[in-house]
């Protein structure tokens, strides 16, 4: 009779990373024999997982971190072109108001040499 070689590991990333965090393994009879011949210790898929885990994590934070960046430079953005705006809405008005004004002068020395 043929034993079946059997692996199964379960474990949720954030559970593992916990402190009382917790998988579960199952190794079959057999293939526990076969992974012992080349002096494989199931432990390591454990390790390996939470690493694994511990580099999404980590890649997690340094997306959020980016997002904030990115949030921050369209923040900027954002007052940059609206002080772009109102500067100028501010060169409109002055440039009316000169054109008044040389409207003006142009109205008073017609008007004095006349």
């Amino acid at each position: 009779m043929t034993r079946p070689y059997i692996f199964i590991y379960i474990a949720r990333p954030e559970s593992i990373l916990a402190r009382n965090g917790r998988a579960v393994i199952y190794i079959s009879p057999g293939m526990l024999e076969a992974l012992q011949l080349k002096s494989w210790n199931p432990d390591e898929i454990h390790q390996m997982a939470k690493e694994h885990a511990q580099q999404q994590v980590l890649n997690a934070r340094e997306i959020s971190k980016l997002n904030r960046q990115v949030k921050e430079v369209q923040a900027e953005k954002e007052q940059t072109e609206r002080e772009r705006q109102e500067g100028a809405r501010l060169l409109e008005a002055e440039r009316r108001r000169c054109r008044a004004l040389e409207e003006q002068l142009a109205q008073y020395l017609n008007n004095g040499l006349a």
